[in-house]
């Protein structure tokens, strides 16, 4: 089973809660468990990141003007805001962790550093009760395409004691963080050969599920600062409130630095 990367856009409407693969700088071991990988188009707007149906949508436009005022410097003007591939896959997260009795939520351990006695997300669980264990469950990871790359590359190279492709699908894969947000930077490296570690089948992921589709008026709402947590607050969607606070919480490390404003 090869790696398929696919460079095209796609759009659909509803979004479904997920968990989120936990960025902490250090060594992370995963199985990758979907192979047909599609990017989505998103930017970052509101402390999260959004998709649009519309290519003419409000963030363009402002790219658009930006870009020819400033043809020199527009990539550091502010406002200007590119759209970006993301690409989206489940991975079964095998990495050491202590799980939040309160929230749900995944705290992993820095190198060189101890577990937190509270978990670092809802700030209530107590983790001091709480043993540290293999995740072994299903998580959502959102990258770019310079992690796909690297996929790509173990996925091509690494051949088994007879010169045979091993195949992804049959390596766990070892990543090794440093750094967080914009700073951070990920190696992938093959792992053990094994097979996918679980017995079931999963259904086909809709990627578009994993990014919230926002309205032109809500992009505009967004832009001039608007958080997105007060967009779907302006939805009355309690559901989709704690589903942006997990996904913020846990997909981008930069968002750490931004929840007690957002959620406080």
């Amino acid at each position: 089973m090869a790696l398929q990367v696919v460079i095209e856009e796609k759009n659909n409407a509803s979004f479904k809660r997920y968990k989120y693969f936990n960025w902490t700088p250090g060594d992370h071991t995963i199985h990758l468990l979907d192979f047909d990988l599609k990017p989505v188009v998103a930017y970052w707007l509101g402390g999260g990141y959004v998709r649009s149906t519309n290519p003419d949508n409000p963030q363009e436009i402002l790219n658009k003007k930006i870009r020819l005022e400033n043809p020199q410097n527009f990539r550091n003007i502010r406002g200007y805001r590119p759209a970006q591939r993301r690409y989206i896959f489940r991975v079964y997260d095998k990495t050491v962790a202590k799980i939040c009795p309160e929230c749900g939520l995944d705290t992993k351990v820095e190198i060189g550093q101890t577990y937190p006695s509270v978990c670092s997300f809802c700030k209530k669980g107590d983790l001091t009760r709480v043993s540290a264990a293999p995740i072994n469950d299903v998580r959502i990871v959102n990258c770019t395409v310079a992690l796909v790359e690297q996929l790509i590359l173990v996925d091509k190279t690494t051949l088994d004691e007879n010169g045979n492709q091993v195949g992804i699908e049959n390596l766990d894969l070892q990543l090794f963080i440093v750094g967080r947000g914009t700073n951070r930077q990920t190696v992938v490296k093959p792992g053990n050969i094994c097979p996918i570690p679980i017995s079931f089948d999963l259904e086909p992921l809709n990627v578009d599920n994993s990014i919230f589709l926002v309205s032109d008026s809500e992009m505009n709402d967004l832009i001039r600062g608007i958080s997105l947590r007060d967009i779907l607050l302006a939805r009355s969607s309690k559901g989709a409130i704690e589903e942006i606070t997990e996904s913020l919480n846990t997909e981008e490390d930069v968002v750490k630095k931004k929840i007690d404003e957002l959620f406080s």
